[in-house]
């Protein structure tokens, strides 16, 4: 085989450097740069991916200890629909603890919980069901840390003693006073609007304030009034005038009726209305998704 002359080799020698550019050319127009393929770090992934409760939901259940002690089933419910913070009414402590470590178990959320009693098992038959302690009360949980905690007993407490707890925790991403109560039962009228006169004087010194509970009461009994002039509740079918409208929320004779509330201040604006969820309880879990305009 002949060699090529000089001239024929350069030439030769330019093209297959051509080649070689045009081919490293399509390799690299080929190739995903570093950034593309640079995998996300840890910290974003667990951060996009931790579990996390609906920010701006409140809730109210009363779990109904009479009817037997239903920790699994409270958790199973709450867990469905994730609060930010839920108020529970005729609650044992130890159940609440329970509630609390099985909820932050079924969510992922780390959930926090204060509790306070008002009567010894002395006092209401109830409480004997509580075993250990028989201590027997209301609790709040929340999904951020319950800070200031503080409770009071009403002056005038019924057939039985009564009052609320209140903490500050975050609603909405921002810091917000929620309370939470247990008034007076059916026939002790008088002894409920006392408990709402206590409740109101203290909830609203607060600039953002949300009141939860099991108030055995309909919006329009003139024991409520008090509650109406510096709150309203999330379902705005609910006044101090009757309306059919309005959402009810337990068991009562001779029908069911709005006994379960969420209360908010000028701060919050309630969502499209209020969710009430039927369980084992002869109360409803009821909650709203409210916003913070303040």
């Amino acid at each position: 085989m002949p060699y090529p002359d000089s001239r024929g080799l350069r030439l030769l020698i330019r093209r297959w450097r051509l080649f070689v550019a045009l081919l490293a050319a399509a390799v690299l127009l080929g190739t995903p740069t570093a950034a593309a393929v640079e995998p996300s770090s840890p910290t974003a992934d667990a951060s996009a991916q931790a579990p996390s409760a609906q920010p701006n939901r409140v809730a109210t259940l009363n779990v109904y200890n009479p009817g037997g002690r239903k920790p699994d089933a409270a958790a199973d419910v709450l867990a469905k629909y994730r609060p930010q913070v839920v108020g529970l009414q005729e609650v044992c402590q130890t159940d609440v603890w329970k509630i609390r470590d099985k909820l932050t178990e079924r969510t992922g959320i780390e959930y926090h919980a204060k509790f306070e009693y008002f009567n010894h098992w002395w006092h209401w038959s109830h409480a004997w069901r509580c075993g250990e302690g028989r201590l027997y009360g209301i609790a709040l949980l929340s999904a951020s840390p319950l800070t200031e905690f503080d409770s009071h007993t009403y002056d005038e407490g019924g057939t039985e003693r009564r009052g609320y707890v209140s903490a500050k925790t975050l609603v909405d991403g921002v810091e917000v006073r929620v309370f939470n109560t247990h008034l007076a039962q059916a026939g002790q009228s008088s002894e409920r609007r006392s408990q709402v006169s206590e409740l109101v004087g203290e909830a609203s010194r607060h600039d953002r304030a949300i009141v939860l509970g099991d108030f055995n009461a309909e919006p329009h009994y003139g024991e409520l009034a008090g509650m109406w002039t510096g709150f309203t509740e999330a379902d705005p079918e609910c006044g101090p005038v009757y309306s059919a409208a309005c959402t009810v929320t337990a068991n009562a004779s001779p029908r069911r009726k709005k006994f379960d509330y969420v209360w908010i201040n000028s701060a919050f604006q309630p969502g499209p209305g209020v969710t009430a969820v039927d369980t084992w309880s002869d109360h409803d879990l009821v909650f709203s998704d409210v916003n913070n305009v303040l």
